[in-house]
């Protein structure tokens, strides 16, 4: 029987993978990037893993935190937001 892939559950984002990217880049400690956002560890660590999709206010908080272009990433993110309200 051939493979068929899944479908990403309604949780599961891509933003997720471009914003672990750019934290890893940084070469910050999570509790350090999560000082300079204004969020709960746990709340970061669940973006990064994909399991949640971040808000738009976080998502601008985050890429100034890492030193990241913000209108860059809030495209991206408007994106996935987008494809997520439209499957």
């Amino acid at each position: 029987m051939p493979h068929t892939p899944r479908r990403p559950t309604a949780a599961h984002t891509h933003i997720g993978l471009v914003m672990t990217s750019i934290w890893r880049q940084t070469h910050l400690p999570l509790e350090a990037l999560a000082r300079r956002t204004g969020s709960d560890p746990k709340y970061v660590i669940s973006i990064l893993a994909c399991r949640q999709f971040p808000t738009q206010h976080f998502t601008d908080r985050y890429a100034r935190a890492c030193g990241a272009d913000p209108c860059i990433l809030l495209r991206i993110w408007n994106d996935e937001h987008e494809r997520r309200r439209d499957p």
